[in-house]
């Protein structure tokens, strides 16, 4: 492949600057001597990190055919060179991989240098400072215009040479304080409070089946830091999008809302592991701290945890003693165990039903290898959880098996975190346990400040239980840590609404859209909030866009009566319940679009049956709290049967009603 050069010119790796305009290559500031063909060979390697730059590639580039030479020794000499000033080796590569008789590789990520300096600041600084020295020298050497005993040439001369290096000193630093950005007004302090985003490791295997490492350690090093109270860490789901996503670091932390960025790379070659990491200080661009760690795979525990400390030391995050200790304990875990459990979280993160399936598989599979292996006990619970979201399972097993999952978790390991929010979530959901709920989602967040996922499904408690306020700020707090995951944007979309802040909810909704123009939910919330407007136009297009995205569009038909009802198709929204009633395959199946088209027809009491029977086998869990905030199901929460329904579960709704609340239908039969 010829080399095309790229518009950026300066590049960053580790404790290396490398700006080819000049043809400089620097090391913690300081010029390394090092040019030729060496630099090229680096030039064409920093453009494509991790990908293989061929000894074709660069003989047709660096040695054309007309010029007559060793190629061989010439390439050799080169790379050595290249490697002695980078301080690297060929038998334990940092930097340089040799693959025989191919080519090589640059190991470690690249970073592109965006902050531009005035134009030519940075040329003209150095050829001003280069030419002061040469008049300098031109002068020292020139015959004095005075005679020879009025003067001492020598401390004469040394003193000049002095001042001509303090003003190139001078000239450089500003150059590097206008590069830095903090000649601008517009340059930022350093925050109170301390925010990172590790993003996606690379996979520099070479074979895409290990990607589950990469991702793995972006994940154990995001969970590592969450346990930290003083550091806000932004959760998974955000930063796998920017995954092979070449952007300016700046650019990505202002889109997360972080001060400072991990980055790194994994890679395997049989037993053998090798782990890069640096910290970027993203106001600044400016490197903090970098490291690559070489060893076998049953050492990758103990180089994430090294990783998470160096982290929590440079953005000097203030620790307990609690979370040091857990920031420096290395659990004694068989690697066949750990990399069946990074698998299984792999395949857990992708959401689908197969996805959860071979999730519980490889879950199963290290716990048959380690019985007391608690992540792995975690993991099957909120496998479990989730499967009748994603999967087929009834209700009532799916969550009486998480349950049984969860506490296996915690009798091996009483503080893990995932492990309470797993329990709350089936305490919550299965057990109608309100308050045991709350101090199990309580301790997940004490144990894991920065886990998303336990402040998401707390927001839904609350909202539950009506307490709308906490619901919302709690959902704010699970968007800070996650705020690309449009799951957590729509959320926080739904708690507003339910809080008759419906501009803002409105807003969520489109930023729930940027991120997932396919979101089938976020059209279904933006129909409900057009009909409360008095639109049932618009609601109608926005439930029936959710129902042609949606992979089960049933659950989405409710809406959609209520907006026929609403706009007068009467016998429309009767078809749909018809097709509803035809279609439940299992009693289990929440009747959830039922009971929104019934209350849109006025058939409340066959609402309340539906609604009987979703309160015995729990599968109202997925919308009780639309029963306790929702707008259109006021005409419920005024009816004596449905207080008797909370009851019975230990809620009151009394206090939930509100005049904000109190719109009706448009027509009913």
């Amino acid at each position: 492949m010829p080399h095309t050069p790229q518009p950026a010119r300066r590049y960053r790796f580790g404790v290396f600057e490398v700006d080819f305009r000049l043809g400089q290559i620097r090391k913690h500031g300081l010029r390394l001597k090092l040019s030729g063909q060496p630099l090229q060979i680096l030039e064409r390697l920093l453009d494509r990190p991790g990908d293989i730059v061929t000894r074709e590639e660069l003989r047709s580039e660096l040695w054309p055919a007309h010029t007559f030479v060793d190629f061989e020794h010439n390439l050799n000499s080169a790379v050595k060179r290249l490697r002695a000033a980078l301080g690297d080796s060929a038998e334990s590569p940092r930097f340089i991989e040799t693959l025989p008789r191919r080519g090589y590789r640059f190991l470690v990520p690249v970073e592109i240098i965006t902050a531009e300096l005035p134009n030519g600041t940075l040329e003209a600084a150095v050829a001003d400072a280069e030419e002061m020295l040469d008049r300098e020298d031109d002068f020292g050497d020139a015959a004095p215009s005075e005679p020879a005993l009025a003067r001492d040439p020598v401390p004469f001369r040394g003193w000049r040479r002095v001042a001509s290096a303090v003003a190139v000193g001078m000239s450089l630093l500003v150059v590097v304080w206008l590069a830095s950005g903090a000649g601008s007004r517009e340059a930022t302090t350093a925050d109170s409070a301390a925010s990172i985003a590790v993003l996606p490791f690379e996979n520099l295997s070479g074979d895409e089946s290990q990607s589950y490492l990469a991702d793995g350690t972006t994940e154990a090093l995001i969970a590592g830091l969450a346990q930290v109270q003083s550091i806000k860490v932004i959760s998974r789901t955000s930063v796998m999008r920017f995954q092979g996503a070449r952007r300016p670091v700046p650019e990505i932390a202002r889109e997360l809302g972080v001060n400072t960025v991990l980055e790194g790379s994994v890679t395997r070659m049989g037993d053998q592991l090798r782990i890069t990491a640096q910290l970027i200080d993203a106001r600044t661009d400016r490197h903090l701290w970098a490291e690559t760690y070489n060893g076998r795979i049953s050492d990758l525990l103990t180089f994430q945890s090294r990783v998470a400390q160096a982290v929590a030391r440079e953005v000097h995050a203030t620790l307990s003693p609690p979370e040091e200790a857990r920031l420096a304990r290395v659990p004694s875990v068989d690697p066949a165990v750990h990399e069946a459990y990074l698998r299984a979280r792999y395949f857990w993160n992708q959401r689908t039903p197969d996805g959860l399936s071979r999730a519980i598989e490889y879950f199963n599979q290290a716990l048959a290898l380690d019985p007391a292996h608690a992540p792995s006990e975690a993991g099957l619970a909120d496998a479990h959880n989730l499967l009748p979201r994603y999967g087929t399972t009834p209700t009532r097993t799916a969550l009486l098996d998480a349950k049984q999952h969860a506490l296996a978790a915690l009798a091996l390991d009483p503080g893990l975190a995932e492990a309470h929010a797993a329990l709350a979530k089936v305490q919550h959901s299965l057990d109608w346990d309100w308050e045991g709920a709350e101090a199990s989602f309580r301790r997940a967040i004490d144990s894991s400040p920065g886990y998303a996922t336990a402040h998401h499904w707390y927001s839904v408690l609350l909202l539950t239980v009506g307490r709308v306020d906490e619901g919302i700020a709690e959902a704010r707090r699970a968007r800070e840590l996650d705020p690309l995951s449009p799951v957590i944007n729509l959320h926080l979309a739904y708690s507003l609404s339910y809080g008759d802040q419906l501009e803002e909810a409105q807003a969520g909704i489109q930023r729930a859209l940027e991120l997932e123009p396919r979101y089938a939910n976020a059209y279904y919330l933006l129909g409900w909030i057009h009909l409360k407007r008095g639109d049932p136009g618009a609601a109608r297009t926005a439930f029936t866009t959710a129902i042609d995205l949606a992979s089960n569009p049933r659950e989405y038909l409710g809406g959609l009566a209520a907006a026929e009802v609403a706009s007068g198709r009467m016998d429309e929204a009767r078809r749909i319940v018809a097709d509803l009633e035809a279609t439940r395959t299992s009693a289990e199946d929440s009747g959830q679009p039922l009971v929104w088209a019934l209350v849109a027809l006025g058939r409340t009491d066959e609402a309340f049956r539906i609604l009987e029977r979703d309160f015995e086998n729990r599968s109202v869990a997925f919308y009780l709290f639309d029963l306790t905030g929702h707008w259109f199901l006021e005409p419920l929460r005024a009816d004596s049967r449905l207080r008797a329904l909370y009851e019975r579960v230990g809620l009151d709704i009394l206090s939930r009603t509100s005049a904000s609340r109190t719109m009706r239908p448009t027509r009913g039969e």
